[in-house]
């Protein structure tokens, strides 16, 4: 048990240092809106290596898709969320410290545009990246917990990244 004084983040949201900022970037207007026409590599330093590749794999096919005006898309929600409605902004954020490298941020997003607001739990997996100078970085983005689920959630980010490259290898 460390006898370290906490941070002012820690005690407000239970965040370790750098976490909080991390999130909030990865949820501002500036990284949500058109996520997926910008260039991702604008955010590399968001994501670990393996997620960020599956970004990058599903603009690549997102981008056929738009330049060959075959009508299908691969990308069909939004991301952030694992809903049709959007993310507006964040609500609240609580972290839970799994371990000195790993955390879930535990945030209750808005959703459903200006008329109707719902609010959205969604759970963001960090972990720090050793070969990083030991920033934080996104492992995965879940959605509608279930714990009857072999992963735990309804939606998880990497799930659907790679779902949705599945179905993109199929219909080329």
């Amino acid at each position: 048990m460390s006898l370290a004084p906490a941070s002012a983040n820690q005690q407000n949201s239970g965040c370790p240092d750098g976490v909080e900022p991390l999130v909030r970037l990865l949820y501002s207007e500036e990284v949500r809106s058109d996520f997926w026409s910008k260039s991702l590599s604008r955010y590399s330093h968001l994501f670990e290596a393996a997620i960020y590749r599956q970004l990058l794999d599903v603009a690549k096919e997102q981008a056929q898709y738009e330049a060959s005006r075959k009508g299908y898309v691969v990308v069909d929600i939004d991301i952030f969320s694992g809903t049709q409605w959007g993310t507006d902004g964040i609500q609240s954020i609580r972290c839970q410290v799994v371990d000195p490298d790993e955390v879930k941020v535990n945030l209750v997003i808005l959703s459903g545009g200006k008329n109707r607001q719902f609010e959205h739990p969604v759970v963001v997996f960090l972990e720090r990246d050793r070969l990083e100078s030991f920033r934080w970085k996104v492992v995965d983005l879940g959605a509608y917990e279930d714990a009857s689920l072999e992963r735990g959630y309804h939606y998880l980010l990497s799930e659907t990244l790679d779902d949705w490259l599945k179905r993109a290898g199929k219909s080329h």
